[in-house]
């Protein structure tokens, strides 16, 4: 199994869930590119970070490992990445377990409601953003700390060792940055969104809580319009 990680975070992502499935099954978590201690190239977002860049790295670690069969696992961008490994090499992937975003939301999500739960993939255009708070502890922190609040149900609460963690890991001067670019990317948000594949068994993770819905969570179910007619044996 390959677990992907999402903005804002990284491989440790999954710790809680790897200790569940390695009696169960061989688990594989990467850093995707310009995340964790993966590679951050300070180069064309769209040559390195875009969606098909990083699928293709994703890919080619599969090919390296010799693994076929696999089942993708991943949330927010790593959602992104994983349907974009099936749709490209579906002999590579049995199935995926992914949360939204999905197909099928079209341009609602650009909806004002909507939008302004998206203003940091805006924010992340601009080299204001990088200025404001690359390498600077206490900004990463307040920032990160923000979606980890925001982005989650009404119980949760944020763990301060992984909060620790991840500000030192986006602390390091063009980690920041590094993170960003997967949105300076031309393959972000809608265009990244995978043509019609059927060749997948696939399980979507639809959060209860949504800020875009009036509660708190990332991209709610009602934006999506028949993700069944985006992929076979959906369960979602």
């Amino acid at each position: 199994m390959i677990l992907l990680n999402g903005w804002p975070g990284d491989r440790r992502d999954y710790d809680a869930l790897v200790r569940l499935l390695v009696n169960e099954a061989d688990v594989i978590v990467p850093d995707l590119r310009g995340f964790g201690e993966s590679d951050k190239h300070q180069a064309d977002a769209e040559e390195i970070y875009s969606g098909r860049r990083q699928a293709n790295g994703v890919i080619a670690l599969l090919e390296e490992l010799a693994i076929k069969g696999a089942v993708i696992g991943g949330y927010d961008v790593g959602s992104f990445v994983a349907q974009t490994v099936a749709r490209i090499r579906p002999d590579l992937v049995r199935a995926m377990v992914v949360s939204p975003p999905l197909p099928g939301a079209g341009k609602r999500v650009l909806e004002l409601k909507e939008a302004k739960e998206f203003w940091c993939a805006t924010f992340h255009q601009l080299t204001l953003a990088a200025e404001l708070v690359d390498g600077k502890p206490e900004a990463v922190r307040a920032y990160l700390r923000h979606f980890w609040e925001h982005w989650s149900g009404p119980t949760y609460v944020v763990d301060e060792s992984r909060l620790d963690h991840l500000a030192e890991m986006y602390s390091k001067p063009g980690a920041f940055t590094a993170s960003m670019m997967w949105y300076r990317a031309s393959g972000i948000r809608l265009r990244l969104m995978p043509r019609k594949s059927r060749q997948n068994d696939r399980t979507a993770c639809h959060a209860n809580h949504n800020p875009m819905a009036g509660t708190r969570s990332d991209f709610p179910y009602s934006v999506v319009r028949s993700p069944g007619r985006f992929f076979y044996r959906l369960q979602v």
